[in-house]
Protein backbone atom coordinates (compact mmCIF):
# COMPACT_ATOMS: atom_id res chain seq x y z
CA UNK A 1 0.00 0.00 0.00
CA UNK A 2 1.22 3.45 -0.69
CA UNK A 3 1.31 6.73 1.27
CA UNK A 4 -0.42 9.31 -1.28
CA UNK A 5 1.55 12.59 -0.36
CA UNK A 6 -0.93 14.98 -2.07
CA UNK A 7 -1.49 18.56 -2.47
CA UNK A 8 -4.70 19.92 -4.52
CA UNK A 9 -4.17 21.64 -7.46
CA UNK A 10 -6.05 23.97 -8.89
CA UNK A 11 -5.67 22.78 -12.65
CA UNK A 12 -6.42 19.97 -14.32
CA UNK A 13 -6.24 19.03 -18.25
CA UNK A 14 -8.58 18.69 -21.02
CA UNK A 15 -10.15 15.41 -22.89
CA UNK A 16 -8.83 16.04 -26.77
CA UNK A 17 -5.44 16.61 -28.05
CA UNK A 18 -5.81 17.80 -31.25
CA UNK A 19 -2.50 19.80 -31.45
CA UNK A 20 -0.65 16.11 -30.91
CA UNK A 21 -2.00 14.40 -33.40
CA UNK A 22 -5.62 13.70 -31.56
CA UNK A 23 -8.87 14.85 -32.98
CA UNK A 24 -11.72 16.32 -30.88
CA UNK A 25 -13.54 13.12 -30.07
CA UNK A 26 -10.49 11.22 -28.90
CA UNK A 27 -9.98 10.15 -25.06
CA UNK A 28 -7.82 11.69 -23.40
CA UNK A 29 -5.61 8.34 -22.27
CA UNK A 30 -2.77 7.67 -19.95
CA UNK A 31 -0.24 7.31 -22.79
CA UNK A 32 -1.42 10.74 -23.84
CA UNK A 33 -0.35 12.60 -20.29
CA UNK A 34 2.59 10.78 -20.30
CA UNK A 35 4.19 12.12 -23.54
CA UNK A 36 2.28 15.65 -22.66
CA UNK A 37 4.70 15.38 -19.31
CA UNK A 38 7.99 13.75 -20.93
CA UNK A 39 7.88 17.03 -23.51
CA UNK A 40 7.16 19.51 -20.72
CA UNK A 41 10.02 17.52 -17.87
CA UNK A 42 12.54 18.16 -20.23
CA UNK A 43 12.13 22.25 -19.80
CA UNK A 44 12.40 22.22 -16.40
CA UNK A 45 14.91 21.08 -13.18
CA UNK A 46 13.93 17.94 -11.45
CA UNK A 47 13.48 18.57 -7.36
CA UNK A 48 16.14 16.82 -6.01
CA UNK A 49 14.32 15.54 -3.09
CA UNK A 50 12.04 13.17 -5.71
CA UNK A 51 12.31 10.55 -7.45
CA UNK A 52 11.98 10.60 -10.95
CA UNK A 53 10.73 10.50 -13.94
CA UNK A 54 7.19 11.59 -12.77
CA UNK A 55 4.46 8.94 -12.92
CA UNK A 56 1.55 10.29 -14.82
CA UNK A 57 -1.94 8.72 -14.02
CA UNK A 58 -5.52 9.40 -15.46
CA UNK A 59 -8.20 8.43 -12.96
CA UNK A 60 -11.89 7.81 -13.31
CA UNK A 61 -13.62 10.28 -11.15
CA UNK A 62 -15.63 13.12 -11.65
CA UNK A 63 -13.92 15.62 -9.29
CA UNK A 64 -12.67 18.47 -10.86
CA UNK A 65 -9.57 18.24 -9.96
CA UNK A 66 -5.67 17.38 -10.80
CA UNK A 67 -2.73 17.58 -9.01
CA UNK A 68 1.04 17.48 -8.57
CA UNK A 69 2.37 15.14 -5.59
CA UNK A 70 4.58 12.48 -4.22
CA UNK A 71 3.96 9.36 -3.08
CA UNK A 72 6.57 6.91 -1.24
CA UNK A 73 5.77 3.00 -0.82
CA UNK A 74 4.42 2.22 3.01
CA UNK A 75 7.24 0.03 3.33
CA UNK A 76 9.99 1.64 0.93
CA UNK A 77 13.47 1.56 2.76
CA UNK A 78 14.94 4.27 5.06
CA UNK A 79 16.42 6.91 2.58
CA UNK A 80 14.66 6.25 -0.70
CA UNK A 81 12.89 9.17 -2.11
CA UNK A 82 9.03 9.89 -2.99
CA UNK A 83 8.09 9.36 -6.41
CA UNK A 84 7.21 12.51 -7.88
CA UNK A 85 3.64 12.10 -9.48
CA UNK A 86 0.93 13.62 -11.45
CA UNK A 87 -2.47 12.65 -11.36
CA UNK A 88 -5.95 14.30 -13.73
CA UNK A 89 -9.28 13.23 -12.41
CA UNK A 90 -11.73 12.87 -15.54
CA UNK A 91 -14.40 15.13 -14.39
CA UNK A 92 -11.71 18.10 -14.91
CA UNK A 93 -10.94 16.62 -18.38
CA UNK A 94 -14.73 17.32 -18.73
CA UNK A 95 -14.35 20.29 -17.31
CA UNK A 96 -11.92 21.82 -19.41
CA UNK A 97 -13.61 21.83 -22.59
CA UNK A 98 -11.19 19.40 -24.38
CA UNK A 99 -9.15 22.23 -25.58
CA UNK A 100 -5.28 20.87 -26.19
CA UNK A 101 -4.27 24.94 -24.98
CA UNK A 102 -5.67 24.20 -21.46
CA UNK A 103 -4.44 21.21 -21.24
CA UNK A 104 -0.99 22.29 -21.78
CA UNK A 105 -1.16 25.04 -19.77
CA UNK A 106 -2.13 22.70 -16.91
CA UNK A 107 0.28 20.36 -17.27
CA UNK A 108 3.04 22.95 -17.69
CA UNK A 109 1.87 24.57 -13.82
CA UNK A 110 1.58 21.37 -12.18
CA UNK A 111 5.19 20.64 -13.61
CA UNK A 112 6.20 23.80 -12.31
CA UNK A 113 5.42 23.24 -8.52
CA UNK A 114 7.00 19.90 -8.63
CA UNK A 115 10.48 21.70 -10.37
CA UNK A 116 10.18 24.71 -8.36
CA UNK A 117 10.10 22.29 -4.75
CA UNK A 118 6.16 23.08 -3.78
CA UNK A 119 5.81 19.42 -2.62
CA UNK A 120 6.37 19.71 1.05
CA UNK A 121 8.70 17.16 3.65
CA UNK A 122 6.43 15.14 5.41
CA UNK A 123 3.00 15.48 4.34
CA UNK A 124 0.56 12.36 4.70
CA UNK A 125 -2.81 11.85 3.01
CA UNK A 126 -4.43 13.55 5.99
CA UNK A 127 -2.80 16.66 4.14
CA UNK A 128 -5.10 16.50 1.33
CA UNK A 129 -7.15 20.16 2.32
CA UNK A 130 -3.56 21.81 2.21
CA UNK A 131 -3.12 24.50 -0.88
CA UNK A 132 -0.28 26.27 -2.27
CA UNK A 133 0.33 29.17 -1.21
CA UNK A 134 -0.25 32.38 -3.44
CA UNK A 135 2.72 32.85 -3.75
CA UNK A 136 3.67 29.26 -5.33
CA UNK A 137 0.74 29.73 -7.18
CA UNK A 138 1.74 32.88 -9.09
CA UNK A 139 5.20 31.38 -9.56
CA UNK A 140 3.95 28.27 -10.85
CA UNK A 141 2.16 30.38 -13.64
CA UNK A 142 4.94 32.04 -14.09
CA UNK A 143 7.22 29.12 -14.64
CA UNK A 144 4.52 27.00 -16.29
CA UNK A 145 4.16 30.12 -18.95
CA UNK A 146 7.73 30.16 -19.53
CA UNK A 147 7.69 26.30 -20.47
CA UNK A 148 4.84 27.00 -22.78
CA UNK A 149 6.76 29.85 -24.52
CA UNK A 150 10.07 27.79 -24.40
CA UNK A 151 8.61 24.72 -26.43
CA UNK A 152 7.30 27.25 -28.74
CA UNK A 153 3.36 28.05 -27.75
CA UNK A 154 1.99 30.86 -27.13
CA UNK A 155 2.06 32.35 -23.33
CA UNK A 156 -1.76 32.94 -23.95
CA UNK A 157 -2.33 29.67 -23.28
CA UNK A 158 -1.52 29.67 -19.54
CA UNK A 159 -3.76 33.62 -19.23
CA UNK A 160 -6.62 31.56 -21.07
CA UNK A 161 -6.96 28.81 -18.73
CA UNK A 162 -6.60 31.18 -15.68
CA UNK A 163 -9.00 33.10 -17.38
CA UNK A 164 -11.53 30.22 -17.63
CA UNK A 165 -10.48 29.46 -14.16
CA UNK A 166 -11.70 32.32 -12.64
CA UNK A 167 -14.66 32.08 -15.12
CA UNK A 168 -15.85 28.92 -13.96
CA UNK A 169 -14.88 29.95 -10.06
CA UNK A 170 -17.40 32.84 -10.21
CA UNK A 171 -20.23 30.45 -11.51
CA UNK A 172 -19.58 28.43 -8.45
CA UNK A 173 -20.66 27.93 -5.07
CA UNK A 174 -18.11 29.05 -2.13
CA UNK A 175 -17.60 25.29 -0.85
CA UNK A 176 -16.93 24.27 -4.81
CA UNK A 177 -14.16 26.42 -5.47
CA UNK A 178 -11.25 25.21 -6.65
CA UNK A 179 -9.24 28.59 -6.07
CA UNK A 180 -10.14 27.97 -1.93
CA UNK A 181 -8.02 31.40 -0.83
CA UNK A 182 -5.57 31.75 -4.02
CA UNK A 183 -5.58 34.70 -5.66
CA UNK A 184 -8.38 34.79 -8.47
CA UNK A 185 -7.64 33.51 -12.13
CA UNK A 186 -8.06 36.75 -13.51
CA UNK A 187 -5.09 38.72 -11.65
CA UNK A 188 -3.37 36.07 -12.01
CA UNK A 189 -3.88 35.74 -15.86
CA UNK A 190 -2.75 39.43 -15.58
CA UNK A 191 0.17 38.63 -13.52
CA UNK A 192 1.21 35.99 -16.39
CA UNK A 193 0.72 38.49 -19.12
CA UNK A 194 2.96 41.16 -18.21
CA UNK A 195 5.12 38.88 -16.76
CA UNK A 196 8.13 38.39 -19.29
Amino acid sequence: MKRNLKLPAVFGIALALSAMGFGQSATFAQADLEKMVKEMATKMPEDPRLNYPIKCSVVENKEVNAYASAEMPKDAPKGTKPQAVMVVFTGLVTWMNNDVRLVRAVVAHELAHLSKGHIGRGMKASDLDLIFTRQQEYEADSTGAAILVSLGYPKKDMTDMLVRLAETNAKTPGRYKVLGDHADGARRAANVDSNN
